[in-house]
C-alpha cells in the first residue's frame, strides 16, 4: 500500500501543480491569501505571483514528506498488522495532503461566477474523509509505538520542513493585504 500511495500522492500532486502552471497566465493579477474559515470570504489578497500561487500546493506537499519521512520508519514494526496500520495512517495523511492540493489548486483556478461554496465543500470532505481513512488504517498499530525509533535525521527533516512551513505561511501573509 505504502508505494502505491506514494505513486497516487506523485500524480495527484503533478495534477495540483500543473493545473496552476497552465492556468497561471489566465489567474487575475491579485490572488487570495486568506479566507474567513466559516463564510469563505477572502480576507487577504495578493498579486499574483509564483510565490503565491504555487505556495498553497507547496504548503500541502511539505504535509506529504512530513508523512514520507515518517512512512520511512515503517520497516521497525516487525509484527506485519501493526506496521499495516503504522503504515496505513502516514500513507492516508499522504493521500491526504496530495488531494487537498488538487482540491486547493480548482479552487485557486475556478472562474469567480463559479460557486466557490461548492469548492470549499470538497476541500473540507477531502480533508474530513482522508483523515477519517488514515485513523481508520491505524486501527492496527494502536499507540504507543514503542517500535518507533526516529534518527537524528528523521527529526532534522522533520523540523526542516516544519520551518519551511512556518515561513510560507509568515511570508505569504505580509505579502497579504486586505479587502
Amino acid at each position: 500500500m505504502t508505494r502505491r500511495a506514494c505513486g497516487l500522492g506523485a500524480l495527484v500532486f503533478a495534477a495540483a501543480f500543473g493545473l496552476l502552471a497552465f492556468c497561471y497566465a489566465s489567474l487575475p493579477a491579485a490572488v487570495a491569501v486568506l479566507r474567513n474559515p466559516i463564510t469563505g470570504r477572502i480576507t487577504s489578497v495578493a498579486p499574483k505571483s509564483l510565490f503565491i500561487v504555487f505556495r498553497v500546493p507547496a504548503m500541502n506537499l511539505i504535509h506529504a514528506l512530513m508523512a514520507l519521512v515518517m512512512l520511512m520508519r515503517g520497516p521497525q514494526f516487525l509484527d506485519p498488522t501493526r506496521r499495516a496500520g503504522y503504515e496505513g495512517l502516514f500513507a492516508g495523511l499522504l493521500l491526504t495532503a496530495s488531494f487537498k492540493a488538487l482540491a486547493e489548486a480548482f479552487e485557486i483556478v475556478a472562474p469567480p461566477s463559479f460557486a466557490p461554496w461548492v469548492l470549499r465543500l470538497i476541500t473540507g470532505a477531502v480533508i474530513v474523509l482522508g483523515i477519517i481513512f488514515s485513523f481508520v488504517s491505524a486501527k492496527p498499530a494502536p499507540r504507543p509505538w514503542r517500535e518507533l525509533r526516529l534518527r537524528p535525521f528523521d527529526i532534522g527533516a522533520l523540523a526542516g520542513l516544519f520551518a519551511m512551513y512556518l515561513w510560507i505561511v509568515n511570508a505569504s501573509t505580509r505579502l497579504g493585504s486586505a479587502v
